[in-house]
């Protein structure tokens, strides 16, 4: 009873092993074991000039569609492909125009994850276009009539940074449609007006990127013609830079003193890029700095100077104009000498003067009286 159950367990985990679906890479990771395979291959929407292909794969993968009259052993062999669809999705739909009516057509669908080894390629199927009533080509657009417009000469112009122009003419008048994406999702344009020469402009689109794209038409019974999928890139964006608000201050220094000059430079273009600022003074380049911004941004550039000639001279930064004023100094003011002051006399002292006359005085007498003393 115990193997039993361990023996159950383990036909369990090998069939949810080969249940597991092969995951593309930029979503979780890649199975290194299990492949990628196609299921539920189907032709639909059959026309008398155009077939929808479907199909199912157990991990996002491409999608890519090739078509002839005859079976071939190999898809590189069969006459006709669409272009592969990169992106990645585990629900398949690719639509064949251009085909003929009452013709059986055979064909092979392809899906591969790019950078990896796994790679689908379905067997050879087949479908029959319509036959048209009475057994005539196509006409078309008349009540009760299933025939799709033929879509052809389609051409891409006027490629910019930020827009395109669509082209393709149709067998009938039909009104105008494009899909297009650059990442999954798509936009649509419709001109309800019915031509047979359409063209519809893209705007807004961003710069540097591949958008890829598919026309369709539907003519006045409703009938819906879609062309293969189709790639453009837009042009790489542009830095444009433009300067404003000059400045000079001060505007007049004397001899030596320091001008500063700036300006500011703004990014009007739709790219990041580095731009030169160049300082004319007197109609010489005196400076030059340079900037980097991103696409929209400003910044200031400022310049620092000296002169040591007195004069005007004129400032010239990428057409803004002013100018600045250099003077002499002025002369130090004249020093003045002092006044002389008469010599001030000190007052006599006559106390002490009197003092000393007494007491010479008394000394005179004592000698004198000592003397006659002596010589008595």
């Amino acid at each position: 009873m115990k193997w039993k159950f361990v023996s159950c367990l383990i036909l369990l985990a090998f069939i949810m092993l080969q249940a597991i679906p092969v995951m593309a890479a930029g979503g979780t990771g890649v199975s290194g074991t299990v492949p990628l395979v196609t299921s539920d291959v189907a032709a639909s929407s059959i026309g008398y000039y155009s077939a929808t292909i479907s199909w199912n794969t157990n991990g996002d993968a491409t999608s890519q569609v090739f078509y002839d009259t005859e079976s071939r052993a190999s898809p590189g062999e069969y006459a006709n492909s669409t272009t592969e669809e990169i992106t990645r999705v585990t629900e398949h739909s690719t639509s064949l125009t251009g085909l003929s009516s009452s013709t059986t057509y055979h064909y092979r669908v392809r899906s591969a994850i790019p950078d990896t080894k796994f790679l689908a390629i379905s067997e050879d199927y087949t479908f029959r276009t319509s036959t048209p009533a009475g057994g005539g080509g196509g006409g078309g657009g008349g009540a009760g009539d299933t025939t799709p417009p033929r879509i052809s000469d389609i051409l891409v112009s006027g490629i910019s940074e930020t827009s395109a122009d669509i082209a393709w003419e149709t067998n009938e008048k039909s009104d105008s449609q494009v899909e297009y994406w650059s990442s999954p999702g798509e936009v649509s344009t419709l001109d309800t007006e019915r031509v047979i020469e359409h063209h519809v402009h893209l705007s807004g689109l961003t710069p540097g990127t591949t958008y890829h794209y598919k026309t369709m038409s539907r003519d006045a019974a409703g009938n819906l013609a879609v062309s293969d999928v189709y790639a453009f890139a837009t042009l790489p964006g542009a830095a444009i830079f433009t300067a404003s608000k000059l400045s000079i201050s001060p505007g007049e220094v004397y001899i030596g003193g320091s001008v500063t000059i700036s300006i500011v430079v703004t990014n009007t273009g739709n790219a990041s890029g580095s731009y030169t600022v160049t300082l004319k003074v007197n109609g010489a380049v005196e400076a030059t700095k340079g900037v980097t911004l991103n696409a929209g941004a400003s910044g200031e550039v400022a310049f620092t100077t000296a002169k040591d000639v007195a004069g005007t001279y004129s400032v010239d930064i990428d057409g803004l104009k002013g100018s600045f004023a250099v003077r002499e100094k002025p002369a130090p003011p004249e020093e003045i000498p002092p006044e002389e002051v008469p010599p001030v006399k000190a007052p006599i002292n006559w106390p002490l003067i009197g003092g000393i006359i007494g007491g010479v005085v008394v000394v005179g007498l004592g000698v004198f009286f000592w003397m006659r003393r002596k010589a008595a």
